[in-house]
């Protein structure tokens, strides 16, 4: 893509940030150069670091842009007055995967070996913003029946996280021969039809596999 001379600033540095999303996110920040994405953005390595100022600041904001995003997505489907509990369940379940499944193991080895505060940083936030509002979407299906009576929604919502958290530790990865995202289809389908009542988890299954990658 060649910029015009005349493009404004702040698309401009959103469209780095994008592009440095998908070349991180695929191949690992360690194996990406700031040559490679000037050469990929088609404007020259100086005008890349007029918007950043280091490859470190980059990879920062390049997070920070997918966190916000995935924020307000995530907010938008459970807040959404027209879709019921299953049709939430499902979208909440689909717009997770997609984001998770778009970092690949070497950019969670980099991240977690060479950026271990920043690692910390998303864990944190993790749990404090996306934790909530997913403990948020499992008791509106405990209060309109959706959930089995037997299962204990705190715990689920523990489990829940524990896994998701463990499922992108490329430590636990690097011993299954599976992508991420067969990893977490497997897991949302056991997890899920297990705690939902019969004719929920019948919607939930009648609307097919997720689509995530």
């Amino acid at each position: 893509m060649i910029f015009p001379l005349a493009i404004d600033e702040s698309a401009l540095r959103t469209q780095i940030l994008r592009t440095a999303q998908d070349q991180f996110f695929a191949h690992g920040f360690s194996k990406v150069t700031t040559d490679e994405l000037a050469g990929a953005l088609g404007i020259s390595k100086k005008t890349l670091y007029q918007q950043f100022s280091s490859k470190d600041e980059m990879i920062r904001e390049s997070i920070y842009l997918m966190r916000n995003e995935m924020v307000t997505e995530i907010n938008g489907i459970v807040e959404d007055p027209q879709a019921d509990f299953v049709e939430k369940l499902r979208s909440l379940m689909t717009a997770i995967g997609r984001k998770v499944c778009r970092m690949q193991r070497p950019f969670l080895d980099d991240l977690r070996r060479k950026m271990p505060e920043l690692w910390k940083e998303i864990e944190d936030y993790r749990r404090e913003r996306i934790l909530t509002v997913f403990e948020r979407l499992i008791a509106e299906g405990s209060q309109r029946g959706m959930l089995r009576k037997d299962v204990d929604t705190r715990l689920f919502v523990m489990m829940f996280f524990t896994i998701i958290t463990n499922m992108i530790n490329p430590t636990v990865l690097s011993d299954l021969p599976y992508t991420l995202g067969q990893v977490f289809q497997t897991f949302i389908r056991v997890m899920m039809e297990g705690v939902l009542t019969d004719e929920a988890r019948q919607r939930y299954q009648d609307d097919g596999s997720l689509s995530i990658e």
